[in-house]
Order: structure tokens, then C-alpha cells, then sequence
């Protein structure tokens, strides 16, 4: 069985635009990792991922509660998504139109 997963990160997700503008560099959009980002399974759509710290992870088959969701990111997280920013090759962050860190839900599969 495979059910949606969604990561809750602190960082850029890995869109279907910018999946687009790397593939043009001559990156594999679904290595995400040969660019400096984590990549995630999708079942048949676009891959997904993102560069960022992971603040938490809805992995479950029923309701979670919001309020038990870590959603914002320590000095800490902050510190980490700017080293894993700068580890990004210069090509990419250049087609990357926003690199302002924010939190994200990022949907894969299981």
C-alpha cells in the first residue's frame, strides 16, 4: 500500500519549475541529490524534494493534530540551511528565482 507523506521543512522545496530549469543544466531532476537536495519518492508525478532541515514529518493514515507539529525553525535550523544553501552548486542557486528560506509542506510518497 502507498499512502502521501509530507515532510514540514525549513528551506526551498524542490518545485516542478525549478526541476525543469536543472534539468536544462544538466542535472537529473529525480538525483536530486547530485545538486545539494534532498530528493523524495513520487509515484508517477514530478520529482519532489527540497534543500532545507526537516522540522518534522506527517507520516500517518490518520488525523494529526497542528498543534503538535514543529513549524518553525530554531537559530539552529537556520544555521543548517545555510550551510546546505551554500553546498548547492552556484548554476543552480542562479536559477532558483526566490532563495528566501521559508517553512513548506513537502507531499511525497511512501
Amino acid at each position: 500500500m502507498s499512502y502521501t507523506l509530507c515532510d514540514i521543512i525549513f528551506g526551498i522545496p524542490l518545485t516542478e519549475a525549478i526541476s525543469r530549469k536543472v534539468y536544462e543544466l544538466g542535472y537529473d531532476s529525480g538525483e536530486a541529490d547530485e545538486f545539494g537536495f534532498v530528493g523524495l519518492y513520487t509515484a508517477g508525478g514530478p520529482g519532489a524534494g527540497y534543500c532545507g532541515v526537516m522540522l518534522d514529518c506527517i507520516d500517518e493514515c490518520d488525523n494529526v493534530k497542528a498543534s503538535e507539529l514543529k513549524m518553525e525553525p530554531t537559530d539552529t535550523d537556520r544555521q543548517k540551511f545555510t550551510r546546505l544553501w551554500k553546498a548547492v552548486p552556484e548554476n543552480v542557486r542562479e536559477v532558483i528565482p526566490d532563495s528566501t528560506p521559508t517553512v513548506w509542506l513537502v507531499w511525497h510518497s511512501s
